[in-house]
């Protein structure tokens, strides 16, 4: 219990370390020629797996372990892959990333909390920029095939739901599901915001890394709301502060894959221990 190999995984704006597990897209984003990748390399961490998929409407709020973020094993390869992609678009002409969009979607979570491609669908989308579109596509299979959606596998019901949309003010993101009944809805909100508060204090303090408070904004902009039998989860940051932040983690893959390997940097073994 409690016994966890290598650091704690970053979030999805961290795009320094690499992993050995192939990316599986779910095929309904743009294909793109991936760059070549180090597949010598250790995964970030070992975990054990959740001995029970609990993505089920079931009348009782699921347990919360001593450390649920540790709980969860995240591949950075694809968001390494994601920002070199991003980059070779950027070489190639003016791309304006802040331009409006919206791009929504709709499926169910596998037992490792990944959505299930026989089952995800995408929904209404616009966009100004077709190459940004794209680009909020690759985005979301990349934070899926990497895991991060595991963290809520276990709070959500049969089916997710999300909105991922940029206007001119705000960067956003909503996440719903339905639940059996309104008071199961209202445990696992509280579940969520023991999740997040778990998180929060995780990213404060003088030893914070810029990671570290690029995480910590990221979880002050999010909102949780029950309606009915519907668990709501909004994400909202302000595009003056989100762009910044994203081109600055742009501008760090790019100088990562001018090193001699060519791939994300990867920490050495030697800083790999026990917790």
């Amino acid at each position: 219990p409690d016994a966890v190999t290598g650091e704690i995984p970053d979030s999805p704006f961290s795009v320094s370390d690499n992993a050995d597990t192939p990316r599986q897209r779910f095929g309904t984003g743009r294909n793109r020629k991936k760059p070549a990748a180090n597949t010598n390399v250790e995964p970030d961490q070992t975990v054990a797996q959740s001995e029970s998929n609990t993505n089920t409407n079931a009348n009782v709020n699921p347990p919360i372990s001593s450390d649920p973020l540790s709980s969860v094993e995240i591949n950075k390869r694809p968001i390494a892959d994601l920002g070199n992609s991003i980059n070779a678009l950027k070489d190639k002409g003016p791309l304006n990333l802040e331009s409006e969009f919206s791009v929504s979607g709709k499926g169910r979570l596998d037992k490792d909390g990944r959505l299930d491609p026989k089952t995800f669908r995408y929904g209404p989308i616009t966009g100004q920029d077709e190459n940004v579109v794209n680009i909020v596509k690759d985005s979301i299979e990349a934070l899926n095939e990497a895991g991060y959606l595991a963290y809520i596998k276990d709070i959500i019901g049969k089916e997710l739901g999300f909105v991922l949309a940029q206007n001119t003010e705000n960067l956003e993101a909503t996440f719903q599901t339905d639940l059996a009944n309104d008071s199961l809805a209202k445990q696992r909100k509280s579940s969520l915001d023991l999740l997040i508060s778990i998180a929060k204090s995780r990213k404060q303090g003088v030893n914070a890394s810029q990671n570290d408070k690029d995480d910590l904004v990221l979880l002050e902009g999010v909102q949780t709301e029950v309606v009915g039998k519907t668990l709501k989860i909004k994400f909202v940051v302000p595009k003056a502060i989100a762009h910044p932040m994203i081109q600055r983690k742009l501008a760090e893959q790019a100088a990562e894959m001018k090193k001699p390997n060519g791939v994300a940097n990867t920490a050495n073994s030697n800083d790999t221990a026990a917790k």
